[in-house]
C-alpha cells in the first residue's frame, strides 16, 4: 500500500472592480467563483498558476479567512512556491487553531525538504488533533525512523496499522509524485474538503477546503 511521505501537499476581477464596494450577493457569488475555479485549476496539473490567481482573489475578498489563507497556500506549493506557500499556511492556523490542514502540509513540506525536527513538530500536532488519522501516524513512524529513534517509529507504525480497518471512511485525495531524501517515491496527499471538526475524526478528509463545507468570514 502506497504511503504519504511527501507532499503536499491544492484547490478574474480587476483589482479596481475589487475596491469597489459591492452588494454581499454578489461578493458571495464572487468568492465562490474563484474558490470553484481555482479548484478546478489546482486539480490540472498544467495550471497551478491559475488556482494561485484565483485562491489570491478570494482572499481578496475573504481576508480574514482561515480557509482561503490555506488554500491559497497549497496553491503555491503545488506551483512551486514553498516559501510564500508556507507563509500562507502559517497564517491559516493563526486564524483557527482547531484547523489540522495546515499542520499536515506543513509537515509534508518540512519532510520533504528534510527538515526531520519541524515535520515532526507538525504531524505530532496533527496527530494530536487528529489522533484516529493513519496517515499523519505512518510520516511520524518514517520520521523517527530517520532519526534513528526506532521504539517510537515502531509505536507510530504500529499505530498508523490499527487506524487502517477496512470499514474506515478516511479518504485521501492522492495526486503527483515525488522523491523523498531516503530516495523512495512518494504519493503527495493534498488538503482539501474539511468535515468540521466536531464531527467524528475518522470523517475527515484532507483535500482543498470547499466554500461548502467550511464558511468563514
Amino acid at each position: 500500500m502506497k504511503r504519504a511521505c511527501a507532499f503536499a501537499v491544492f484547490l478574474a476581477l480587476s483589482a479596481l472592480l475589487l475596491s469597489v464596494p459591492q452588494p454581499a450577493g454578489d461578493r458571495a457569488d464572487r468568492l465562490a467563483r474563484h474558490i470553484n475555479l481555482g479548484k478546478a485549476f489546482y486539480e490540472n496539473p498544467v495550471t497551478p498558476k491559475e488556482a494561485v490567481e484565483q485562491f489570491r482573489l478570494a482572499l481578496e475578498l475573504n481576508p480574514n479567512s482561515a480557509r482561503e489563507h490555506l488554500n491559497y497556500g497549497l496553491a503555491l506549493l503545488r506551483a512551486g512556491q514553498t516559501k510564500p506557500g508556507i507563509a500562507a499556511l502559517e497564517k491559516a492556523r493563526t486564524l483557527d487553531l482547531s484547523l489540522p490542514h495546515p499542520y499536515f502540509n506543513l509537515g509534508v513540506v518540512f519532510k520533504k525538504e528534510g527538515d526531520t525536527a519541524r515535520a515532526i513538530k507538525e504531524f505530532t500536532e496533527m496527530a494530536r488533533l487528529v489522533p484516529d488519522e493513519p496517515v499523519t501516524r505512518y510520516n511520524l513512524g518514517a520520521l523517527y525512523k530517520l532519526e534513528g529513534q526506532t521504539d517510537k517509529a515502531q509505536a507510530e507504525f504500529e499505530a498508523s496499522a490499527q487506524r487502517q480497518a477496512p470499514s474506515r471512511t478516511i479518504s485521501f485525495s492522492r495526486s503527483t509524485t515525488s522523491n523523498d531524501r531516503s530516495g523512495r517515491t512518494c504519493t503527495t496527499i493534498m488538503c482539501s474538503e474539511l468535515v468540521p471538526m466536531s464531527m467524528a475524526a475518522s470523517r475527515i478528509k484532507l483535500s482543498l477546503i470547499q466554500i461548502d463545507h467550511y464558511n468563514q468570514g
